[in-house]
């Protein structure tokens, strides 16, 4: 509810004051990349206990996951940024090669192979414009879905690095028949993944998540809430082509989308509030008033900036 009540306070700010607050989301990941250089530097355990009422893992996340999500999710905020804004592509390069050096000490997989795939995408999003925004998101709908085809086809499903993904997809999946309309209800997954689970599949350990935020959602709320999800991801196709940052935080939240398919990142609110801050830059709609005011203030600006030795400005 408060996610929800920040995303729709700040969508009525105009383009400009969007484009300002893209400073406190960048401050944020500076920090937690200083916090992660700083950590990584030990030889001893990479988190803290004592700082913050929970663990850190790496940066001032509990999660060397999460953290990798911010940092790839940030990547197209940084190209449009250096590429669309400043037209600066070696501050974009170098700010890559230091996220990439983050990520790979800091042993994410996902992280480092999301973060190449954006960093490639993003600058090549913002190099070429001649093709329509949404042709170009066409055109990594197609990739990326031939790249899951081909994961398919080719790569094992069984449980990778000793965890159990698959083990829990599954049988969220088998729960979700049962549940599907209405769903067992918020926060419920806990009390209703056990009933599910095989024998042999119990451990000690017990399963606090799906680790597939669209499938816990489909479990817990039911075709409501999977419903409500399809009616985001079709309004922000819909509207993400109506400004260059816009279209930045579209690339953005597809990173953290796919991301959710194998994790729980918004679960976390520092994954959260910066995705409730893209979705409003998608969905905003600059005020009629504030594009005359920008307007007054460029005629201003043209006037202070005109030549004093005789030469006047031209129509163009």
């Amino acid at each position: 509810i408060p996610l929800i009540g920040f995303m729709l306070f700040i969508s009525r700010f105009t383009d400009h004051q969007m484009e300002g607050l893209f400073r406190f989301v960048s401050v944020g990941v500076w920090i937690n990349v200083a916090v992660g250089f700083l950590q990584l530097s030990f030889s001893g355990k990479l988190g803290e206990d004592n700082l913050l009422p929970y663990r850190l893992g790496i940066g001032l996340f509990s999660n060397e996951n999460h953290f990798s999500t911010l940092i790839f999710a940030s990547i197209p905020l940084f190209a449009w940024r250096f590429l669309a804004r400043t037209a600066n592509p070696l501050l974009y390069i170098a700010t890559v090669l230091i996220f990439l050096l983050v990520l790979f000490a800091t042993g994410s997989k996902a992280g480092m192979a999301l973060s190449g795939f954006i960093s490639v995408l993003a600058f090549v999003w913002f190099s070429n414009r001649k093709i329509t925004p949404r042709l170009r998101l066409l055109a990594v709908c197609l990739t990326l879905l031939a790249c899951s085809v081909l994961a398919g086809l080719f790569l094992s499903f069984s449980p990778v690095d000793g965890d159990r993904r698959m083990e829990i997809f599954s049988n969220t999946f088998v729960a979700i028949k049962d549940y599907w309309f209405s769903g067992s209800g918020l926060g419920t997954f806990q009390l209703v993944y056990p009933m599910y689970e095989r024998t042999q599949e119990i451990a000690y350990e017990y399963a606090a998540r799906a680790h597939n935020d669209y499938l816990q959602i489909f479990l817990e709320l039911g075709i409501v809430g999977i419903g409500s999800i399809c009616v985001l991801g079709a309004l922000l196709v819909m509207k993400f082509d109506r400004s260059e940052l816009a279209q930045a935080a579209m690339l953005s939240l597809m990173t953290v989308a796919i991301h959710s398919l194998v994790d729980f990142p918004m679960r976390t609110f520092g994954i959260a509030v910066p995705v409730a801050y893209l979705i409003a830059v998608i969905l905003s709609e600059p005020a009629a008033d504030d594009v005359g005011g920008q307007t007054e203030q460029l005629q201003v600006d043209v006037e202070n900036h005109r030549p004093q030795a005789g030469l006047e400005l031209g129509p163009g």
